[in-house]
């Protein structure tokens, strides 16, 4: 494990907003969600909320945006998944209700807990070499802790189709079923995408964004009971102790790959 913080958190006055930028800055590995990422995110977001921030960027360094779970922890420390997973269901929860609007600029790989971050953003930018899916499925893992906020942001069909078929959709595919909004074709595009975004929520006013996204939660129905229902229904799955062993099996299987 690295000793580096695995998140940078920068804040910025822009005329009557606050914008801050976070940064998942472990590219070694490929920025998963690691205990120390949880750690450090939860942190930073903590910090977010005490600064009062009107637009929060989150952005990653590397080729990866998330890569999703340390299956290495997950896979040889007791009791890691269901850590992991009952904190991305907070994690998701937090980043849907902060006040501050969420933009995230994804320029490669989101995957499965990956992926349900940046469902739980506002603002979904991508570059073509983006990948966002909930490939999880595959290892016995179930992504329904992601389907508070997934639903609302690619509808029922769509959430469907991803969560149960393990699909991985680039940015062209991201935009055209409306989760990105905006898309560029590269990491400089992306950036610059990124910073006219934020420049342009940062000169709205704060208190219509905050009412503006108040009014888009409370019409989507990400209340808190249903990120706990959904928590507790991907705990479920790993209850039983043949889907444990299932569950356990195919994420050693998947960590031997990714030492070879």
């Amino acid at each position: 494990m690295t000793d580096a913080t695995p998140t940078r958190l920068a804040f910025a006055e822009h005329a009557d907003a606050v914008v801050a930028r976070l940064t998942l800055s472990d590219p070694t590995r490929r920025n998963a969600l690691s205990t120390a990422m949880f750690d450090s995110l939860e942190a930073h977001l903590q910090q977010v909320l005490e600064r009062d921030a009107t637009v929060l960027a989150i952005e990653a360094e590397g080729p990866a945006f998330c890569a999703g779970f340390d299956l290495r922890a997950a896979v040889e420390e007791e009791g890691a998944l269901d850590s992991f997973i009952t904190r991305l269901g907070s994690l998701c929860r937090t980043l849907a209700t902060l006040e501050a609007v969420v933009v995230a600029a994804v320029g490669g790989p989101a995957l499965a807990g990956g992926a349900a971050l940046v469902s739980a953003c506002d603002l979904l930018l991508a570059s073509t070499e983006a990948r966002i899916g909930y490939p999880a499925v595959r290892l016995g893992i179930s992504p329904a802790v992601s389907l508070p906020t997934l639903m609302p942001a690619v509808g029922p069909a769509m959430a469907r189709r991803l969560m149960l078929g393990g699909e991985l959709l680039d940015g062209p595919a991201l935009a055209r079923c409306g989760w990105a909004h905006a898309t560029a074709e590269d990491a400089e595009g992306l950036a610059s995408l990124l910073d006219r975004t934020v420049e342009r929520l940062a000169a709205a006013g704060p208190e219509s964004l905050r009412a503006t996204k108040s009014w888009c939660r409370e019409h989507a129905g990400t209340t808190p009971e249903a990120f706990e229902a959904a928590v507790a229904a991907t705990l479920a799955v790993l209850a039983d102790e043949a889907g444990r062993e299932t569950c356990r099996r195919r994420m050693a299987k998947a960590l031997d790959r990714t030492r070879r």
